[in-house]
């Protein structure tokens, strides 16, 4: 069996009907003044390395020239005259698709569309003939894209430790100011590789006796969770590495709480995810951070956690990350502990800016009225799968 395919810069339109299919030879027709060379090796790279024994074969044409696109599919179907061939339209430049459709079915090739939301594969002229479409792992969008994963920049929580986690957390989302207060002071006092031990009290703090009884009743909390031992009633050492990393850095609870609810509704959860677009291993940058993804089928949804206040930059960060990761379907979601609906939908709020962007919303404050299954859709479905 062979596919021929149209280079269209979507990830998903690239990839799974060749998945789906699992042909000998893949043709992917490319124009280069719309793409650059390295684009379609990434892509080449990404389809032979989920199907093993398949040939990728780039051929380059005008876009613009329905000769030149003629010329090229007569030449594919030539070669392989003795075959089945399927060409693809669902994506491309459709100037292209729709001539090399056109003109090769007349030479014998069957014409196949995926239809995403169905998640199916259909013969264009024979609807009944159809394929459950394969679903895209991470790893294929980022060798499509030129990128792959540089590293987690979290310890990740084992599954035994996930209640405890979420009851923090939630504990935290409702007692922010002493949190803040508490976690600048450990940063501060345990701020060595090997510290774990601090003495706290309360003329170390600038504050009043109810807020300091505020940071003293977050203490207990984590003693009774198991983050920290209490040697004495100022005395405290904090149980091992992570728990370190999670007790030093102000938002990675939210980070972690949404991180370990979307695991009960998705296969693919991943937190803390470094991107390295360069295939660098000494570069990282905070800029290419993102804090959760999530795999909605063949579908990525990026998420950015905020321990506060969105701001502007904050939605088009997002945006822009998902954008460039998974092209013109992927989604985009923010995360917050601020009451952003609360606030209102004026021009310039960020409520208003989140709808303008086509940019998902989860607030914290929903989990305690809704079941996370249903925050999590609702949020994806606020977002647009193309832009």
């Amino acid at each position: 069996m062979v596919l021929i395919s149209f280079y269209g810069h979507d990830v998903i339109s690239d990839l799974m009907p060749a998945f789906t299919l699992k042909p000998e030879k893949i043709y992917i027709l490319y124009d280069i003044r719309r793409c650059r060379r390295s684009d379609i090796k990434n892509l080449k790279d990404a389809l032979v390395n989920r199907i093993s024994d398949a040939k990728a074969v780039s051929v380059e044409c005008d876009s613009f020239s329905v000769k030149s696109v003629h010329a090229a599919i007569a030449k594919i179907m030539m070669e392989n005259k003795d075959k089945k061939v399927y060409i693809d339209v669902t994506g491309g430049p459709e100037l292209m698709t729709a001539a090399g459709c056109s003109f090769g079915r007349e030479r014998g090739a069957i014409p196949i569309y995926l239809d995403l939301d169905k998640e199916v594969l259909f013969e264009v002229y024979n609807e009944a003939e159809r394929f459950e479409a394969v679903d895209i792992k991470l790893d294929d969008y980022l060798m499509a894209v030129g990128a792959r994963q540089f590293s987690n920049s979290h310890q990740l929580p084992q599954k035994e430790e996930y209640d405890n986690i979420c009851e923090m957390a939630e504990y935290i989302f409702d007692n922010l100011n002493a949190w803040s207060r508490l976690e600048k002071f450990l940063e501060a006092a345990v701020g060595g590789d090997e510290i774990y031990e601090f003495c706290i009290s309360r003329d170390m703090f600038d504050c009043g006796y109810e807020n300091y009884r505020m940071v003293e009743q977050l203490l207990d909390k984590f003693c009774s969770l198991g983050f920290l031992v209490a040697k004495s009633r100022v005395d405290y050492e904090i149980v091992n590495r992570k728990y370190k990393q999670y007790l030093t850095t102000y938002g990675i609870w939210l980070e972690l709480y949404i991180y370990i609810n979307a695991q009960k509704y998705y296969n693919e959860v991943y937190l803390g995810f470094i991107i390295d677009w360069d295939k660098d291993e000494t570069v990282k940058s905070n800029d290419n951070e993102i804090d959760v993804i999530v795999m909605a089928g063949s579908m990525p949804v990026f998420i950015s956690c905020k321990t506060r206040k969105p701001e502007a930059k904050d939605v088009c960060e997002v945006g822009f990350l998902a954008n460039r990761l998974g092209g013109s379907r992927a989604r985009s979601v923010l995360a917050t502990t601020y009451p952003v609906k609360e606030a209102g939908d004026a021009v310039n709020s960020i409520f208003s800016r989140l709808k303008k962007f086509d940019v998902g919303l989860i607030e914290t404050k929903d989990f305690k009225k809704k079941k996370a299954g249903d925050i999590f859709a609702e949020a994806f479905k606020s977002t647009k799968t193309e832009r």
